[in-house]
């Protein structure tokens, strides 16, 4: 009999960041986020910071497992909201320090005087 393992906190993290990044604006924070990579860094620092919930689902239920949030208390999901906005927050700081050295290496290299005036 084999069994599948679903972790529940990770179905609610994905849930939040999708909610909660639809009110920030578009840029930087949804252009940082619409990465792939950048958004599962995100989703594994608040799972790594989070009490986590698991289901163990038989073989033998052939009935598709549905995602209920209601099986967190409201407590918990507030403190997993406020922790992905503490994790956008950090990681958006981190990516415009990036964004900021990469243009000023780009632009400071694109703006040496010329030797065309002699």
């Amino acid at each position: 009999m084999s069994v599948q393992i679903i972790n529940l906190t990770e179905q609610l993290v994905s849930q939040s960041v999708e909610d909660l990044l639809r009110d920030y604006p578009p840029y930087p924070h949804q252009e940082i986020f619409s990465n792939p990579y950048t958004r599962q860094r995100l989703v594994a620092q608040v799972l790594n910071r989070s009490r986590n919930r698991y289901v163990v689902l038989r073989e033998s239920e052939n009935t598709p497992f549905q995602f209920d949030s209601s099986v967190y208390l409201t407590e918990e999901r507030l403190q997993i909201e406020n922790l992905v906005h503490r994790k956008i927050a950090q990681i958006v700081k981190e990516n415009t320090a990036i964004y900021r050295k990469l243009n000023a290496l780009y632009y400071s290299s694109k703006c040496q005087p010329s030797n065309w005036f002699g």
